[in-house]
């Protein structure tokens, strides 16, 4: 059982990247967590590393997000549950963390395989999610943008 001592509360920044849409609703993604200076700081007094040493960011792959219950444009969120990673030594407990992907409506102006075109089939998406629609269509479509394909 860990002291008070032992427990550090952090705030830092985290990216998610999108690498799959799956067709059970959820995404998977790599997490990236940068670490702040104060907290690597800490993290090299608990494990007596030096702080040099201490890696500045965390990164986590096979990451799954889910779509928040009721979620939609105009700002979508994705909510990934609590996971435990180490960093030199130390255990990092990240809670749940909540990723907020901007919504868009389509149209013929939107371009294929950019920023505008995910956020679009996103909104698509959860429209269909909170309509109790398939989302095939839109989840091929959007695994094909991930990866840069052409349509068929």
């Amino acid at each position: 059982m860990a002291n008070n001592e032992d427990i550090y509360d952090v705030r830092g920044k985290v990216t998610f990247t999108i690498v799959a849409a799956n067709s059970d609703d959820t995404i998977a993604g790599t997490l990236n967590y940068s670490i702040p200076d104060d907290a690597r700081q800490k993290i090299s007094q608990m494990t007596g590393k030096p702080v040099n040493v201490i890696k500045s960011t965390v990164t986590v792959q096979g990451v799954i997000a889910n779509f928040q219950s009721g979620t939609g444009a105009p700002l979508i969120h994705l909510e990934i549950s609590p996971f435990d990673s180490d960093v030199n030594g130390a255990k990092l407990h990240f809670n749940r963390i909540v990723v907020d992907i901007p919504g868009r409506q389509g149209g013929p102006a939107i371009k294929k395989y950019t920023n505008e075109e995910v956020e679009v089939l996103f909104t698509v998406w959860t429209r269909q999610i909170n309509n109790g629609r398939q989302a095939r269509g839109v989840i091929g479509r959007l695994n094909r943008t991930i990866n840069g394909e052409a349509d068929q």
